[in-house]
């Protein structure tokens, strides 16, 4: 976290919060490796070929998923291009600005879309409208609405429920006037996921490491990683950020953790798709 920010906190808060953990509780009054209440809102962005909102404790993500057409990657010729984009509004904290994506909103993108490609969470090879010459590119947009502590978990929550509630035309060229356009064919199709990767952060605060940490003890953590599970338990990928270390022990630990905390982010992502089913 950007160190003017992290000035924001006073000695006698950080003195504070660090006396709670040494005896076995948090500011909040959570568990180490206990997370805020979590729900899931379905299609805030009716304009989106798919949308969701997730509460965590205070922090409130918004996600949509918008679609253009365009020429593939010259290296992957026969796949759709996804990538995510995160921005921090200054109507979600007095600590954003406005103006271009800062390195924490490049941060926050980037374990988002980490956790899609690294879990194959989009057959991208659907994502192809004419081989070799035309592809889908999706956008996953990421915007924070309030923000308390761990947008990370929260946006990876959001994309996943996101993608999953995705509706895309299907697109065939046709032509017309002497043209060849795109035309939609029939009625939109779902995106075909079947996993449920999902993130999850840890923050250590001098020798204590905690989950889903709350803003203030986020701006006075040493360290931070965060681990993307999929539905079956395997680690996927891995972000660390901060000046401080994990020992080895710590890493194993934090990631048996995570493996375990999983189902429960999880279940959440399962039962917002059930609930669409019934809209």
């Amino acid at each position: 976290m950007d160190l003017s920010i992290s000035k924001k906190i006073s000695t006698i808060e950080k003195n504070y919060i660090l006396d709670l953990l040494s005896k076995g509780t948090r500011i909040d009054g959570r568990g180490f490796l206990e997370y805020r209440e979590i729900k899931v809102d379905a299609g805030p962005m009716l304009k989106a070929e798919g949308s969701a909102r997730v509460y965590l404790g205070d922090t409130q993500v918004c996600v949509g998923i918008k679609y253009d057409t365009g020429t593939p990657f010259a290296d992957t010729p026969d796949e759709g291009v996804v990538t995510a984009m995160a921005e921090f509004i200054p109507f979600a904290s007095p600590m954003f600005e406005s103006g271009p994506p800062d390195e924490n909103a490049i941060e926050l993108a980037r374990v988002v879309d980490r956790g899609i490609r690294h879990s194959d969470l989009v057959d991208k090879t659907r994502l192809v409208i004419t081989p070799n010459e035309e592809v889908f590119l999706l956008f996953v947009d990421i915007y924070f609405m309030m923000h308390n502590g761990n947008p990370w978990d929260a946006a990876s929550l959001a994309a996943l429920c996101a993608l999953k509630s995705t509706m895309l035309p299907v697109l065939e060229n046709k032509e017309i006037n002497g043209r060849k356009v795109l035309v939609p064919v029939g009625d939109p199709r779902p995106l075909g996921i079947q996993d449920y990767p999902v993130t999850l952060t840890f923050a250590k605060i001098g020798e204590h490491i905690i989950v889903d940490p709350g803003l203030m003890e986020e701006l006075i953590a040493d360290a931070r990683i965060s681990y993307c599970i999929n539905k079956n338990g395997f680690l996927t990928s891995i972000q660390k950020n901060g000046a401080g270390t994990f020992t080895t022990e710590e890493l194993i630990k934090t990631a048996k953790n995570a493996r375990d905390l999983a189902p429960m982010l999880q279940q959440k992502a399962k039962d917002y798709v059930r609930d669409l089913s019934t809209m």
